[in-house]
């Protein structure tokens, strides 16, 4: 089911999965990162999923 999942999500889960701790070091999401998961959202929000 997961992997059926694209996208920001897909990589933030990923993410999340490694572990808090190695989570909490991880960079900040850059500016374009930030407009990424926007436009996802957007896209999602679009096409009512």
């Amino acid at each position: 089911m997961e992997l059926l999942v694209e996208g920001p999500l897909k990589l933030k889960r990923l993410k999340w999965r490694l572990g808090r701790g190695q989570f909490q070091k991880l960079p900040p999401p850059t500016r374009a990162e930030n407009f990424q998961q926007a436009h996802f959202n957007e896209t999602l929000t679009s096409k009512g999923v």
